[in-house]
């Protein structure tokens, strides 16, 4: 009996100390992992610290920022709108490519005032060397000295004009031309000369292109400047009795530059430009037909809405 208390007190003394061996052991752990909670927030307290203090210091900037727009926007009520810049291009198509400031695409008719042994439409674009439907009779200049056989336009292009327009210009040869026999004129002149002479090609203060027979060449184009000079010419076609003819060119006046550049629309090409063009009055776009009698021409003047694409890409 005494040694079955004996061993019991040991056993109940063995319990007693693994429990209290075990619970130590635990008590150990749960303090080293509560020391590296404690050592990690010592490391990142004071990062937490400065972002905190940097997004406090970034939300007070943006109050700010949007205090002041807010501001800015009521003070833009009272103030009187802004005038918009002069236009870059005037009248014209919008290209992609145009880059000459300026530029105007006014509309221009034919002045019937000026008209003279030819005939025009009643829209003011279209002449022609022979009285067609729709059209007026043909006039006579009130001052009789002035024999230009043709139209000028109705307005002049001053020296710091930048101007573009295009022609249609159609021709049919019903009689074998003989000699230097003239089709058609466009030219840019001043009212001295044209008052001198059935067509300028021969005048000073004046650049134009015209086409006529040219003796075994056929009908050809020709550039003429400032007195008849010749700068450029090129063949349009045979001069005999069939033969037609059909073209649309585009005419750029640049008196800033003293240049007039002229294009072949349909072939998207440049002919020719006059350089040195005089700048110091102003030059009216003059158009005349010839030939009455062996030809049919027709001109069509293109302006403003008129025209479809402005050929930049070729200034």
């Amino acid at each position: 009996m005494c040694g079955l208390r004996n061993s019991a007190i040991l056993f109940l003394l063995v319990l007693f100390h693994m429990n209290l061996y075990g619970d130590t052991q635990l008590i150990g752990e749960e303090k080293k992992y509560v020391f590296l909670e404690q050592a990690v927030l010592e490391r990142v307290r004071s990062t937490l610290l400065e972002i905190t203090n940097t997004l406090e210091a970034r939300v007070g900037s943006l109050e700010e920022d949007n205090k002041r727009i807010v501001s800015e926007l009521n003070s833009l009520k009272n103030v009187n709108p802004i005038k918009p810049a002069p236009e870059a291009v005037i009248g014209c198509p919008l290209s992609d490519n145009c880059a000459v400031f300026g530029l105007e695409c006014p509309r221009i008719f034919m002045d019937p005032a000026t008209l003279f042994t030819r005939f025009l439409s009643r829209d003011k674009l279209t002449m022609s060397n022979r009285q067609v439907d729709n059209t007026y009779e043909g006039q006579t200049r009130g001052d009789l000295n002035r024999v230009y056989e043709g139209v000028q336009g109705s307005i002049g292009i001053t020296n710091r004009q930048k101007m573009y327009f295009e022609t249609d210009i159609y021709y049919r040869i019903e009689k074998d031309l003989s000699a230097t026999n003239l089709v058609f004129e466009v030219a840019f002149a001043t009212e001295k000369a044209i008052a001198k002479s059935h067509y300028v090609g021969r005048q000073n203060e004046a650049w134009s292109i015209n086409a006529h027979n040219s003796f075994n060449q056929g009908v050809t184009l020709f550039f003429k400047s400032n007195g008849g000079s010749i700068g450029h010419s090129e063949i349009l076609s045979d001069a005999t009795s069939g033969t037609e003819r059909y073209l649309k060119l585009g005419f750029f006046i640049n008196r800033v530059d003293r240049t007039i550049a002229v294009f072949d629309i349909n072939m998207n090409r440049k002919i020719y430009t006059f350089t040195n063009v005089d700048g110091s009055q102003e030059l009216w776009p003059v158009f005349g037909v010839y030939q009455a009698t062996k030809t049919f021409v027709r001109f069509r003047l293109n302006t403003a809405s008129d025209i479809t694409s402005v050929p930049c890409g070729l200034f």
